[in-house]
């Protein structure tokens, strides 16, 4: 507790403790008992704050004297204990277990110091029982007080000639006591530390003798409380640099690190010296330009399956799910981690880390975005971490895990990670501005300096004397504050960072001190003993296997459909976009013509066309839509779960399974809403599936821009970008025939139009509702024929004549043969040109009179009509409006317009295909009806985008970052 914490109550309740323990005895005994009560005040409070309540010892001590003389000493030793009881309890109500340690050795020391008379003994069995401090460690103090070195819990420990320090550990992990030993001086924090007296040992303490050598706190703690000696674990940076690509720059010069288990490694520096850069070379993050990163002798970036499971990263944005409770984010992140573990095993692991981080009267809140916060900065921090947590990793690497944080937050958050260091890990975290309590609680800090220069590396309690020293500083000898104990960091940079000052007294932006000097300062004073040493390999990692793929699926989907179930905003755009724009387009365009006496009927809607070419694309828009910013939305959190070496697919596959559930309810909806509206009743599962695969193809392509693209801005421009060529190459704005030349060739669809999935959605529509619906399928041969014999006979024969190459005359003639023997004429009557033109028109009028029967024999033949069959759609895809109705290929003679019933089979092979609205397609020597062809091109174009997102490499390395 330093004087912050402290009241005035506390203090003079804690200066009567000190003098119950002197009252009545010699003016020795005071004398002890003031020095003992100074010892605890010196670095507590000010100089004048300590004397000042020196002063009260004295008049307190004189007070009980005073009232004690001329009465029995049983007397006097009963209103004595009376008070010390009551003392206590007054300290029991503010003072921490810590502080309660502290003042116990400080009353041991004064106890033994006057020969432990009976009284003193027996006051101090007291105070343990009325501090209710644990018996084994009063033990140990006593032990050391005592000096009996040859208890086993004192741990005797050289330290320069012919002396030693004495040290037990208190049941707090950042806390011992210590005593010197020795026949020559020491200092502890540059205040003289006398032999034979107990001090109480806490992080960024350091013991020097007068011989030069040094015993940090984070040394004792090493070989005090290394959780595993067994398993060793050494983390190396062997010549270690790195040059960006773009722009072409040395983002970090060569070094050289030796660092091991249960250290506190921090990494400082101004912005840009590449600590982040540095980060993410040791944890595998970035491959090094030159040099190696060993981990138990192994190349991290060669082999980093050995590390699986073993290295852990906190990244300094957060990994949260915001809609997530702080128990779901957590249970998730359990899942994910452990191997064939109960769903009980998992509730109770993550309850017990969130009792173990302070976080469990916060469980079942919801973590809420950084806008919207729901816990505390702090609270948000120690959940980021604990996700790291959960698993016990080896290694934690943790980035600015105090940026944003009140001091009060920032000094949590690092008592916890120096904590873990107590149970063997190794924690290496970037750091920017640390106070003097975190500054002390690192046992090894490196510092770069603008450019990526290292300048120095060693313990961090010795940085301040380097630079002190290195620009000549009068104070190089004034690390810290003797009243207070307190070490300034910010220090190091002022004197990194200086600037020059200019003829009138004003700072430049000249520094004194050029990058470059400080690391030459760097080579000579600190390199050379930081060389590695030989490459032998130690101890293996602790093997560790993630979930199955099924359970990581499983879990991926669970976390996914629970993220979008809690956000109400989400859910509700989701679930009314598509009803609400196809009622919106199917109102706008709900056209009733003059003629029909203002009557809506679907088969009159002059629209129609248009609305299924808009269908189409609001089905894209809105696949799009939903699924761009899935992937690089969570980029944080796989950015954290690599270190886990998941199954990239497991989770890729569960966004497509909830991107593809959204996009069947958005058809679902389209359609329902477009058929009450339009009155379509013809064909609306074609409808549906149509749709849901456009959105399908839309997911999967909004999935591959989302895990390429760096940023969401450049994913909403890149939006209109992949929307608008689908609507000018879709085959409905711009009829394909009328493309520039050079872009379509001999081909029927230019091939920009054949790589648009609005153009293979489009056609399946349009030839499925135009086409097949329940009246024109009753007559759909017979169309076909009438439709195929008038153009053969008024626009194909005459072509065919004047070709003026007969290979290809004869071709054209064989398929014409072909196709009316087909329709039951015989080869005999085939034999010349003017034969085949006879019967196409003979089998004109024939289908025709066929036609005209079938139609005679329905009862309500216009009412059917003008339900099933839209005659602007009809029109749309017949296109007689054309003044030139064939091509000239070098395959044959092609057909303009009528091509909904124009038919593969007996028409010249060509690039492409036959045409646009054509009924069927050839496909591996059989023929698929158009609809069921455009839907395998259709899913084949999905599938491609789906091995793309699913196999690249770069989505391994994803989170590459500077």
């Amino acid at each position: 507790m330093t004087s912050a914490g402290m009241t005035t109550g506390m203090l003079d309740a804690l200066m009567r403790l000190f003098a119950l323990f002197a009252a009545g005895g010699s003016g020795r005994e005071a004398m002890w008992g003031r020095q003992a009560a100074s010892r605890y005040l010196r670095g507590r409070l000010a100089k004048s704050t300590s004397d000042q309540y020196l002063l009260k010892y004295d008049h307190i001590l004189s007070s009980f004297n005073a009232r004690s003389a001329g009465a029995t000493a049983e007397k006097t030793l009963a209103k004595l204990s009376v008070k010390l009881m009551r003392t206590c309890a007054e300290i029991n109500q503010e003072l921490e277990l810590k502080e309660r340690l502290v003042v116990y050795a400080r009353l041991a020391e004064f106890t033994k110091a006057t020969g432990q008379p009976v009284d003193s003994e027996s006051f101090l069995i007291n105070v343990a029982e009325a501090l209710h401090l644990p018996v084994d460690i009063i033990r140990r103090i006593d032990a050391l007080v005592s000096g009996e070195a040859e208890v086993s819990e004192v741990q005797c420990l050289p330290l320069g000639d012919a002396a030693e320090v004495r040290a037990v550990r208190a049941n707090e992990d950042d806390l011992f006591f210590v005593a010197w030993h020795g026949s020559d001086g020491a200092t502890m924090n540059s205040v003289p530390f006398p032999t034979g007296v107990t001090m109480p040992f806490s992080p960024g303490s350091v013991i020097k003798a007068k011989s030069g050598e040094s015993l940090f706190f984070s040394e004792l703690a090493r070989m005090l409380l290394h959780a595993n000696p067994t398993e060793p674990l050494r983390l190396e940076a062997r010549e270690l640099a790195h040059r960006f690509a773009r722009p072409a720059n040395q983002a970090l010069h060569p070094l050289n690190l030796c660092v091991e288990g249960g250290m506190l490694v921090g990494l400082m520096g101004a912005s840009g010296s590449g600590k982040s850069t540095l980060l993410n070379l040791l944890n595998g993050n970035i491959k090094p330009t030159t040099g190696q990163v060993m981990l138990n002798g192994f190349d991290l970036h060669d082999q980093p399956e050995r590390a699986k499971g073993v290295l852990g990263y906190v990244a300094q944005e957060d990994v949260l799910f915001s809609e997530l409770t702080v128990f779901e984010n957590l249970r998730y992140a359990a899942a994910l981690s452990f191997r064939g573990q109960s769903e009980e095993w998992l509730d109770d692991k993550t309850d017990a880390m969130l009792r173990r981080l302070g976080l469990l009267q916060a469980r079942d809140l919801k973590v809420g975005s950084v806008m919207d916060k729901t816990i505390s900065g702090g609270q948000r921090k120690r959940l980021n971490i604990a996700l790291e947590l959960i698993r016990s990793p080896r290694v934690l690497f943790v980035d600015e895990p105090t940026s944003g944080l009140s001091s009060r937050d920032s000094e949590h958050i690092m008592d916890l990670l120096k904590e873990l260091t107590h149970r063997g890990t190794l924690v290496v975290v970037v750091i920017h501005q640390p106070s003097s309590d975190i500054f002390k609680l690192f046992d090894h800090l490196l510092i770069l300096d603008t450019g990526g220069y290292p300048v120095y590396q060693g313990h961090p309690m010795d940085s301040l004397a380097y630079f002190k020293n290195l620009s000549s500083d009068v104070s190089a000898a004034e690390i810290n504050c003797v009243s207070c104990g307190h070490v300034n960091p910010e220090q190091v940079f002022n004197i990194l960072e200086a600037r020059m000052v200019d003829e009138w007294g004003h700072l430049t932006d000249i520094r004194k001190t050029l990058p470059e000097e400080w690391h030459r300062a760097y080579l000579t004073h600190i390199a050379p003993g930081l060389r590695p040493g030989p490459l032998d390999e130690t101890a293996e990692m602790d093997s560790f296997e993630p979930p199955s793929w099924v359970s990581q699926f499983r879990t991926f989907l669970a976390r996914d459909l629970r993220a979008k179930s809690k956000n109400r905003s989400y859910l509700l755009l989701n679930l009314l976009e598509a009803p609400v724009l196809s009622g919106l387009l199917a109102l706008f365009l709900r056209y009733a013509p003059a003629t029909e006496g203002g009557v809506f009927g679907f088969g009159s809607n002059e629209n129609f066309p248009q609305f299924l070419f808009i269908s189409v694309i609001v089905a894209l828009f809105i696949g799009l839509s939903i699924s761009a910013e899935e992937i690089i939305r969570d980029r944080a959190v796989l950015r954290r779960e690599q270190f886990l070496h998941l199954n990239w697919r497991a989770y890729f596959l569960s966004k497509v399974m909830v991107m593809w559930g959204w996009s069947a309810m958005s058809a679902l909806s389209f359609v329902a809403v477009a058929a009450w509206v339009m009155k379509i009743q013809d064909a609306l599962g074609w409808m549906f599936f149509i749709l849901f695969s456009l959105g399908a193809f839309a997911n999967l392509l909004g999935l591959f821009i989302s895990s390429v693209m760096k940023s969401v801005k450049v994913i909403y421009i890149s939006i209109p970008l992949l929307i608008i060529p689908q609507i000018i190459f879709g085959g409905a704005i711009v009829r394909f025939d009328r493309f520039n030349p050079m872009f379509l060739g001999e081909r029927s669809v230019p091939w920009i139009g054949e790589i648009m999935a609005s153009r293979w959605g489009f056609e399946a529509l349009a030839v499925q509702l135009g086409r097949d619906n329940e009246f024109d399928a009753q007559f759909l041969d017979l169309n076909d024929r009438i439709e195929r014999a008038a153009w053969r006979r008024d626009f194909w024969f005459r072509a065919v004549e004047n070709l003026g190459k007969p290979n290809l005359q004869q071709a054209e003639w064989s398929r014409a043969r072909a196709e009316l023997q087909s329709w039951g004429w015989p080869a005999d009557r085939l034999a010349t040109p003017e034969d085949l033109r006879l019967a196409y028109r003979e089998a004109a009028k024939q289908a025709f009179a066929d036609r005209d029967a079938l139609r005679a024999q329905m009862e309500d033949l216009q009412s059917e009509e003008i339900q099933h069959r839209n005659e602007s759609l009809r029109d749309w895809m017949m296109q007689t409006d054309r003044t030139v109705r064939y091509r000239l290929t070098a395959s044959g003679i092609l057909p303009l317009g009528t091509m909904i019933h124009q038919h593969p089979t007996y028409l010249p092979e060509v690039p492409g295909g036959v045409g646009f609205y054509q009924p069927s397609k050839r496909l591996l020597g059989a023929t698929l009806p158009t609809p069921q062809f455009n839907m395998l091109v259709l899913w084949l174009m999905t599938a491609t985008l789906g091995v793309a997102v699913a196999f690249q490499d770069r989505l391994k390395r994803i989170t590459t970052t500077r």
